[in-house]
């Protein structure tokens, strides 16, 4: 077995065990009401991938308890809104099989229908909720080390970046953030579907996500 075939394997039995500990929370707190879903990996676990992408939270439209991580990005020709954005900017570049091949994580695996909704639950289960998601969404960077991790949104970048080394922000919004996190390029932008966006600011959106892919060697 080579290192890199050991090392794989002992990624996949971590994320096993996620999966199993958040859905033991899940059942734990199933009473709340809030938690509509789970997911930890929108792609399958993997040793220095392309890209990574870390969002905040997942909405509640999938509606699944995930037992385990899909056999590719569920970016990739995704039904949904953001999936089919993002599809459309890596196409554009060229890089549709980079797509295929990432993988990525949220900030926090349980999904529901609202923000809102999800502060509704009492803070001390939400704290537990959180922290359990933050640190393991972290380890996975660490563990999986992306030669480029995008963020989408902004509370997905401040939790990796503390001091950007790069701002683009032609209005109200910064559009475009860059830093790094455990010595990992981090790429962040605005949500492309929750935020209200110009024509010029996704175009400044993609054309930084462009750039960056076609820097991967």
């Amino acid at each position: 077995m080579t290192k890199t075939t050991e090392e794989l394997n002992e990624l996949k039995l971590y994320c096993k065990s996620v999966y199993k500990e958040t859905l033991q929370l899940c059942e734990k707190n199933k009473d709340q009401g809030q938690i509509m879903g789970s997911w930890c990996l929108c792609g399958p676990p993997m040793i220095e991938p392309d890209v990574f992408f870390i969002s905040y939270q997942g909405g509640g439209g999938d509606k699944t308890f995930h037992k385990t991580w899909p056999a590719q990005n569920f970016y990739y020709n995704s039904p949904y809104r953001l999936g089919q954005l993002l599809t459309s900017i890596f196409v554009n570049a060229g890089k549709r099989e980079m797509l295929r091949l990432s993988t990525g994580t949220a900030l926090i695996f349980f999904q529901c229908s609202s923000v809102e909704h999800w502060k509704s639950m009492p803070i001390h289960i939400r704290n537990e909720l959180e922290q359990f998601s933050y640190s393991h969404a972290l380890s996975f960077i660490e563990k999986m080390r992306p030669k480029l991790v995008l963020a989408i949104g902004s509370d997905a970048f401040k939790a990796l970046v503390k001091n950007p080394s790069l701002i683009i922000q032609p209005y109200r919004n910064k559009i475009v953030q860059e830093g790094t996190f455990a010595n990992r390029r981090v790429l962040g932008i605005s949500h492309l579907t929750g935020c209200r966006l110009k024509s010029d600011e996704r175009n400044i959106i993609q054309l930084n996500i462009q750039r960056a892919l076609n820097s991967i060697k």
